[in-house]
């Protein structure tokens, strides 16, 4: 078989440590419906009253899922083994705070472009 896929690693020096969930969008082919069995006692989705139909509404995203698919990049330099800059993009913003952070562009305590 080929494994088309390489592991990433992400180490933190302490026990405490920054972490942001990462997300991507999605859609639900089902969103805003029952699974079977969870609508006792409503024939369908109208009947049921607002509060618990949006209970059941997800969102616009997802968690962000362990294998990525990125594109190739080229490097000018003289480097065969280069990968991409989005690869590091996803850890970054998810171990690093947006203020100190440089990929997020915006400081997310001041609102400061950086």
């Amino acid at each position: 078989f080929t494994v088309d896929f390489e592991y990433l690693y992400f180490f933190t020096k302490k026990p405490q440590y920054y972490f942001e969930q990462q997300f991507e969008p999605a859609s639900f082919p089902n969103q805003g419906k029952w699974t079977q069995g969870d609508n006792k006692g409503y024939q369908n989705n109208q009947d049921m009253p607002a509060r618990k139909l949006h209970e059941h509404i997800t969102g616009d995203n997802r968690n962000k899922r362990c294998v990525w698919q990125l594109s190739t990049q080229s490097y000018p330099d003289a480097h065969f083994a280069t990968y991409p800059e989005k690869l590091c993009e996803t850890p970054i913003k998810a171990g690093c705070p947006g203020h100190i952070c440089k990929i997020t562009k915006t400081c997310k305590k001041c609102g400061k472009e950086q």
